[in-house]
């Protein structure tokens, strides 16, 4: 029996990692007007974040790749989201809906947990 502890990080992570996501990419362009034209710069602190996170999204997609591949109780598209929403963080203007894809694949991990709980009660 394999446990859920790694279903439970990624799906805490995909959600707290998608909301860290959001609210860095809300704050990571501002306007400037230099000599009289707007130009739209980017903050470069949370850049930074929002590629750690995709990274950190990135090893936990693998990770659960390979430690549930043969698991029928886990769904196999929250691997492919939480996989497709770090290949979308590394693109400075897809991080929007990377942290879409994050949350509703954190949501797809944590309803898996229960599949998990009443099967091992079963045994």
């Amino acid at each position: 029996m394999k446990s859920n502890k790694l279903i439970l990080v990624n799906g805490i992570a995909g959600i707290l990692g998608g909301l860290i996501i959001l609210y860095a990419s809300s704050n990571r362009w501002h306007w400037e007007i230099v000599a009289l034209v707007s130009k739209l710069v980017e903050n470069s602190g949370w850049g930074g974040l929002i590629v750690l996170i995709s990274l950190l999204f990135l090893v936990f997609s693998i990770a659960g790749i390979f430690h549930y591949s043969h698991e029928l109780r886990v769904n196999k598209t929250s691997h492919e989201l939480l996989f497709c929403a770090s290949i979308m963080g590394f693109i400075s203007f897809l991080s929007i809906f990377s942290c879409l894809l994050a949350i509703i694949s954190g949501i797809f991990y944590l309803q898996d947990v229960p599949r998990f709980k009443s099967d091992d009660k079963a045994d």
